[in-house]
């Protein structure tokens, strides 16, 4: 898949195989329901669109870069298209995407996409691995009791949804939109210092838990503990290439924030000290 074409979005998910060519045609219809239900909702679903366009083309080509099958690929990028299907209900129906204050958009994605029967077409191991990451791709950790054959497409479209989520911060950040963005989309307004929680957990090389995010400062220090969650080398390489994790650091005012960013930032050609990951 490639997005291009005057608006930013090509309407076009390229597939192995026929049997997942109904999928973004359904999910574009499903949008739609609620982009037309309240309009001022719009500008927050269509960002989900993209992004939701944006993660399966990043599982389609980290899949093909770690040598994956064809057919594995093309459920990954399904996968990557279906992963936030349950936002769009969230968003039109509660205001935020903050699922304390609403419901899990894992969850909620899951029953919708096997209550809609849109994967119906595809073999039981297939259905699996795309509901089993739908379920799992927002936790903060991947519960240990995951179906060993899921557990790939799991990592990935968790690898695949950060590296989006960064490209969407650092745009918002370049453009002054940023504090808006996380006022509308997550309700989160107050400045002031970094919590020594969530500093504590960059410190301790882990990724930040949302009890901890308070402030502006604690939530760009959650995106730079992402990088302790990454799985496949890939993923990481584009990170780092693209200085996401330089562009979110220079947004962070308070002292003992910027000095975790620094430690993180310094390490990331080894982020993974100490931790496993995957070429």
């Amino acid at each position: 898949m490639r997005i291009n074409g005057s608006d930013g979005i090509q309407e076009i998910l390229v597939m192995t195989s026929g049997v997942f060519s109904h999928l973004q045609p359904w999910l574009f219809s499903h949008i739609a329901r609620f982009a037309s239900a309240n309009g001022s909702a719009r500008g927050m679903l269509e960002l989900k669109r993209e992004h939701s366009l944006l993660v399966a083309e990043h599982c389609r080509d980290i899949a093909g870069e770690l040598g994956w099958s064809e057919h594995d690929a093309a459920v990954a990028e399904a996968l990557g298209l279906l992963h936030d299907a349950g936002r769009f209900s969230q968003f039109a129906e509660y205001g935020t995407f903050v699922d304390a204050l609403s419901v899990n958009h894992g969850v909620r994605g899951a029953d919708i996409v096997a209550g809609a029967g849109v994967l119906d077409p595809l073999d039981r191991r297939d259905r699996t691995r795309i509901l089993d990451g739908i379920l799992l791709h927002n936790r903060r950790e991947i519960p240990p009791e995951t179906a060993e054959d899921s557990l790939p497409f799991v990592k990935l479209v968790r690898d695949a949804d950060k590296l989006d989520i960064y490209r969407i911060a650092v745009e918002r950040m370049d453009s002054g939109e940023f504090a808006g963005h996380l006022k509308t989309a997550l309700g989160i307004t107050a400045r002031g210092p970094a919590t020594p929680e969530a500093v504590g957990d960059v410190l301790g090389r882990r990724t930040t838990a949302n009890v901890h995010i308070r402030t502006l400062e604690d939530f760009l220090l959650m995106h730079l503990s992402w990088v302790f969650d990454i799985s496949y080398a890939p993923t990481l390489r584009r990170i780092v290439e693209r200085g996401y994790l330089e562009r979110i650091a220079s947004g962070l005012a308070d002292d003992s924030a910027r000095r975790a960013a620094e430690s993180l930032i310094r390490g990331k050609r080894d982020p993974w000290a100490g931790t496993r990951h995957e070429q």
